[in-house]
């Protein structure tokens, strides 16, 4: 065996671990959001799982569909259905959770580009 698949195989069941626990996270979230944000990595790394197998079309549909619309999709569902009635209307997200989405996303990426670039060597 050579380094190559060796990568792909280290890839492949990184991927699929990472979807497991998520998956196991998302059942067991105590609140929508936090589920809804492991619901968003379980789709992400489905879309590199699908990028590892030289699916890259199903890939893109996967992050672009699962892993942005339909989570959007689900957290306006939650903002107009507050358990409290309020009459005041606004959005009040804490800025710890917008880091960690940003953090998230760009280690995602870098770990992607990191194992990408060393499958093409």
């Amino acid at each position: 065996m050579n380094e190559l698949n060796i990568v792909e195989i280290l890839t492949f069941y990184g991927f699929s671990t990472l979807i497991t626990l998520f998956a196991i996270m998302t059942i067991f979230a105590k609140k929508v959001l936090y589920s809804l944000i492991f619901a968003m990595m379980v789709f992400f790394c489905a879309g590199g799982l699908f990028f590892s197998l030289n699916a890259d079309f199903n890939a893109v549909v996967q992050i672009a569909l699962y892993g942005v619309a339909v989570p959007v999709l689900v957290l306006f569902a939650i903002m107009f259905t507050s358990e409290y009635e309020n009459n005041q209307s606004f959005i009040n997200f804490s800025p710890k959770f917008f880091i960690t989405v940003v953090s998230s996303s760009i280690l995602f990426m870098v770990l992607w580009y990191i194992v990408e670039y060393s499958i093409h060597l």
